[in-house]
């Protein structure tokens, strides 16, 4: 088992450092690809955003949770910079940003939410908001969370 999973992150390691995006896009973090690695083997997320910018900015890392194992079986894929980047549904996005708590992670929540609110499952996200325990001032600032 050890060799297997040793085996798996030496595939990772390459596919980071031989990755286009590199091209695109620059780690935040570190510019050395290693580094990076390492941060993510030690459950660390990283972020890449586009060359020379800090935002907006995109977080990678190992899947660890149960939550995590939800967001890659039902990621949804997007398009940027004639990348196709697969990102977790925007029901467990929310809620880990209302779970975060600071300003800008509810005002991120929010947006997302007014912007989003016909394409969310609004069950899935009212399951999210409980598993992590978001306060119910901070669900509140969403406002009627009814399933339509």
């Amino acid at each position: 088992m050890a060799n297997s999973a040793k085996a798996e992150d030496v595939r990772i390691h390459k596919t980071l450092n031989n990755s286009n995006m590199i091209q695109d896009f620059d780690c935040i973090i570190t510019s050395d690809p290693d580094d990076a690695y390492n941060y993510l083997t030690e459950n660390t997320a990283i972020r890449f955003a586009e060359k020379g910018q800090f935002e907006p900015n995109m977080e990678i890392k190992f899947v660890y949770y149960d939550t995590d194992f939800y967001s890659i079986e039902n990621s949804i894929d997007v398009v940027c910079k004639n990348h196709i980047i697969r990102m977790g549904p925007f029901d467990i996005q929310i809620a880990y940003k209302l779970y975060m708590g600071s300003d800008k992670d509810i005002e991120d929540a929010l947006y997302l939410y007014k912007v989003l609110r016909e394409a969310i499952d609004i069950k899935k996200l009212n399951v999210f908001l409980l598993k992590l325990r978001v306060p119910k001032e901070t669900i509140g600032k969403l406002g009627d969370l009814n399933e339509s």
